[in-house]
């Protein structure tokens, strides 16, 4: 899937249906979700592919600045594949190690 953060109100993106779209748009429902609990995300694109970067640093940006965890992981040797998936995994794995963890019980 593309990484984006606006469809631009796409007519030909689910089937132009304005509430659909703007449910499926970052750049707008970022700035006013509503996080029950903090978030963590990484969000990963192929260096080749200099606008999925750039999308991806807004998206990170817009979680900073709602005081959520992102990361950007650009991926070198890569456009926009699924083989970007399988290189960041390693990344993501350790990603999720760091984020994910449960609480060490105290006695």
């Amino acid at each position: 899937m593309r990484l984006y953060d606006d469809l631009n109100d796409s007519v030909g993106v689910l089937d132009g249906h304005p509430a659909a779209i703007a449910a499926n748009t970052p750049r707008h429902y970022l700035p006013t979700m509503t996080f029950t609990a903090p978030i963590s995300a990484l969000l990963a694109a192929g260096a080749g592919t200099p606008t999925d970067v750039a999308t991806a640093h807004r998206i990170a940006d817009a979680l900073h600045r709602r005081g959520q965890e992102a990361v950007v992981h650009a991926e070198h040797g890569f456009n926009h594949t699924w083989h970007i998936a399988r290189a960041t995994l390693p990344y993501l794995l350790a990603f999720a190690d760091q984020n994910f963890r449960s609480p060490t019980p105290t006695s």
